[in-house]
């Protein structure tokens, strides 16, 4: 397990009402599992729903290990309309 920070942003924030974190947690997937666990039901995250990037790199598998003082950004996807 690693302690990592979470933060969120854009719509992802607002929705889930946190804004940072602290997590314990071996992946990516686990971690979306505890943070689950925190929003008591009030949203359901998943892998897909967020641009996830650990110390600045995209972060593209739910199995991507953790390490203590990973920060974890969560970034709501923008929607772009095609006219």
């Amino acid at each position: 397990m690693a302690k990592v920070n979470v933060r969120f942003f854009g719509v992802m924030r607002a929705d889930s009402g946190m804004g940072n974190a602290e997590i314990d947690a071996a992946c990516v997937g686990n971690m979306l599992d505890k943070i689950n666990g925190l929003l008591e039901g009030k949203l359901s995250l998943t892998f897909a729903d967020a641009l996830i990037y650990i110390n600045g790199v995209r972060c593209k598998s739910k199995k991507a290990r953790l390490k203590d003082g990973d920060e974890v950004l969560f970034i709501s996807p923008a929607t772009v309309s095609a006219e």
